[in-house]
């Protein structure tokens, strides 16, 4: 028969290799639970991945057509303003021109209508000259005829 020492040496021997095997039993499901999680996150973490690449395509894709969409109605609008505007411009143009026959035409119809008639009222240049000459030598005739008045009269 076995003796108490043989009995507790044989627990021990159980005990330590029960304690190996469980040991070895958490390592080997630490294990497979880490590599379950780990190939559970990489299969999330692609899903997420191609979740946003999808998002992010759907949402350049609505950016996308709302900026054609604003620039087409912005296009629209500016053709709108071009051809309010040069409606605009051209009634301008019409009442300046309106205005320029109407009101400044005229003016400058008279004003060389006065000139032709200065023109035609006016001594021409040879003659003012020559006037000029003869005023001159008159103004000297004349002064010399008042000194000779002068003479004379003191003689007297």
């Amino acid at each position: 028969m076995l003796e108490k020492q043989d009995l507790q040496a044989i627990q021990t021997m159980i005990d330590t290799s029960v304690n190996s095997a469980i040991a070895a039993s958490e390592d080997r499901m630490s294990a497979k639970i880490d590599a379950a999680v780990n190939a559970s996150e990489d299969r999330m973490s692609a899903k997420i991945d191609a979740a946003i690449a999808a998002s992010e395509d759907r949402m350049s894709a609505r950016i996308d057509a709302a900026v054609a969409a604003s620039e087409e109605r912005m296009t629209a609008k500016m053709d709108s303003l071009e051809d309010r505007m040069s409606a605009k411009i051209e009634a301008t143009e019409n009442r300046i021109l309106a205005y320029i026959e109407n009101a400044v035409m005229p003016n400058f119809k008279l004003l060389a209508e006065g000139q032709q008639t200065l023109l035609q009222t006016m001594a021409r240049k040879d003659r003012v000259e020559a006037l000029e000459n003869e005023v001159v030598f008159l103004k000297s005739v004349v002064k010399n005829l008042a000194q000779d008045v002068a003479e004379l009269k003191k003689a007297q």
